[in-house]
Order: C-alpha cells, then structure tokens, then sequence
C-alpha cells in the first residue's frame, strides 16, 4: 500500500495546497479552514506540513567551545585524499659500456632525477635476487615498495626483492607521491635480467 502522503490528491484538495502551508504556519484561510473539517487526508497533509515547520523552527545547535575543542582532540588527524604524483626521471646509470645484461650478476647504481632532489640507489646481487639501497635527498614522509610501508631513517632505507623489475617505489614528501620506477621500467628496450639462453 502506498504511503498516505503519495496518494493522488483530489481536484478539490489540490485548490487548499498552498493555504494548508499557510495554516500551519500560523495564518488563515476561511475556504482551506471549511475544507479541513470534511477532509482527512488534508488534515494529514496539515499536520506532516506542521511537523516540518515545528522541526526547521528549532535552530541549530551551537555546542559550547569546551566540548567542541574535546571533540576535535578525539578525532584522527586530517587525511589529504589526494597527492600530486611525479614520476622520477632515470638520470645516470654505471652499466656503462659492459652492457645490461652484467647487472644481473655485478653491483650497479642508479640515479633518478626529481623536482625536489636526487635519488640514488645501488643494486646488489643477492641470494638469487637483489638488495637494493636507497638514498634520497628529500624529507621523506613514507615509503611504499610493493604494497608494503617501509623504514626510513635520514632519507636512507633498503629492501630485497627478487626481480629487477621490482626495485620500482614510491615515496611520500610534502602533498606529492613520487613515483620511482624499476630498473627494467626505466632502461628502455633492455632488460637487465640475464638471458636464459646465454
């Protein structure tokens, strides 16, 4: 059953639309007022449109600065939804001549270059994967390789990974995110992950 309020209103009703909201705002209206003692569901509408008007009248409430400076001291601190993102630029590299393909068996460094300072790390083969060490010349606020937060302490962290595809991180300074990709994102055309068939 449809909510009384939807019902379609009768010819006659609609004619009281408007003075039903000036009786229940206080006023008068001789028609609408003799229309109301023969009419229920305009006495309903009266009094939905009166309960409105009661409630919009009460005003807003205006806690005391005490409870509001309590309420704020509870609360968790304010989060930016949304971080300029830069993409680190590789700058440098000491592969040199000897090619791509001897990183994965030799210690090598990479540089990256960003708007707020260098970032350098060396890549060291290890256990069958890479320990890659990183430097950057930035405040950092938060370091994410992989999904996963990591230390960082004078701008200086490290982490394993077993790919040169996974040495790629972000890192949060200021209201940026900067984006430093793996080795084998930023040597373009040349994986450094030996060759099955040498």
């Amino acid at each position: 059953m449809p909510h009384p309020s939807s019902r379609p209103m009768k010819a006659d009703c609609e004619n009281y639309l408007d003075h039903l909201a000036e009786i229940a705002a206080g006023g008068s209206h001789e028609g609408a007022t003799a229309h109301l003692v023969n009419c229920s569901e305009c006495r309903r509408k009266l009094q939905e449109l009166s309960q409105v008007l009661n409630a919009l009248s009460r005003g807003i409430y205006h806690a005391p600065e005490t409870l509001m400076l309590s309420a704020e001291a509870i609360m968790p601190e304010p989060v930016t939804l949304s971080r300029r993102r830069v993409f680190a630029l590789l700058t440098q590299n000491t592969l040199g001549f000897s090619g791509a393909r001897s990183a994965s068996t030799d210690t090598f460094q990479v540089r990256y270059a960003t708007p707020f300072g260098d970032v350098r790390q060396m890549i060291l083969p290890e256990n069958g994967g890479f320990e890659v060490l990183t430097s950057v010349d930035v405040q950092v606020d938060r370091v994410l390789h992989g999904g996963q937060e990591l230390d960082v302490e004078g701008g200086r962290f490290g982490f394993q990974c077993q790919s040169l595809d996974e040495t790629g991180f972000e890192f949060w300074t200021g209201d940026s995110v900067i984006v430093v990709p793996s080795v084998n994102e930023s040597l373009p055309n040349e994986s450094v992950e030996p060759d099955p068939l040498d």
